[in-house]
């Protein structure tokens, strides 16, 4: 049993070896196709510019991918850094709502915000912590059907400070709730499986908790805990 675990664990370590190693090694091509069409677009005629705009696009995909590959990779092996700083997460939570307005519109869906107009400092990577948020507001877009809503809220506590997404799609199953957060899980429409267990990570790096689960009045709700103690200078 010993040597099987001894196996088991070296398979598991060349595994994510790989995987780093080949994402890296994707990385710098995948960036040279991407500057190649964006200097396409600015000089084709305007009968390839359909043709050039779904490049751009899966090539910004497959780069988010790639990224993500790697970003799991080291949080895994416990390369990822976080700069850690004082942050304020009614910011953050504003920031990806921002970024995420663009896709809900396209989508029909209604996204907004409750954010309170001081929240406490919270010690965090803002960056990584964006990242986590707009995974939840992608899984939640993805999950909600045109004329639906996602809300975004932030609420402090005495100890810790929560952001929540809400949805009014159809929720997750038991199983989903139960598996959501595993590596290369994939719920109906979803993508590769890795934004949820890259989010899982970087708030547990945080010394927070995360979860997923279905609302009694239909939708899901996913969201993060982040501790309020200890403060960074």
């Amino acid at each position: 049993i010993n040597r099987m675990a001894a196996n088991l664990a070296r398979l598991e370590a060349a595994r994510r070896d790989f995987v780093a190693r080949i994402s890296h090694d994707l990385r710098t091509p995948l960036t040279a196709i991407k500057g190649s069409v964006i200097n396409l677009q600015d000089i084709a005629p305007e009968e390839l510019q359909p043709s050039l705009t779904t490049m751009d696009e899966q090539s910004d995909r497959l780069i988010r991918l790639v990224d993500d590959l790697l970003t799991l990779s080291r949080l895994q092996r416990g390369q990822l850094r976080l700069r850690l700083a004082n942050t304020d997460l009614c910011a953050v939570a504003r920031s990806a709502a921002s970024l995420a307005g663009d896709k809900a519109e396209r989508m029909g869906v209604r996204l907004s915000a409750e954010l309170p107009a001081m929240a406490p400092m919270v010690p965090g990577d803002s960056d990584r912590l964006q990242q986590v948020v707009l995974n939840l507001l992608d899984n939640a877009l993805r999950a909600t059907p045109p004329g639906g809503s996602v809300e975004v809220e932030v609420g402090a506590g005495t100890e810790e400070i929560t952001l929540t997404v809400r949805d009014d799609g159809r929720g997750p199953t038991p199983d989903e709730e139960a598996h959501a957060f595993e590596p290369y899980f994939r719920g109906p429409g979803g993508g590769a499986g890795l934004g949820l267990s890259i989010s899982r990570d970087i708030v547990l790096a945080h010394g927070g908790r995360i979860w997923l689960r279905a609302r009694p009045e239909g939708g899901a709700e996913a969201g993060f805990s982040l501790p309020l103690v200890g403060q960074a200078d």
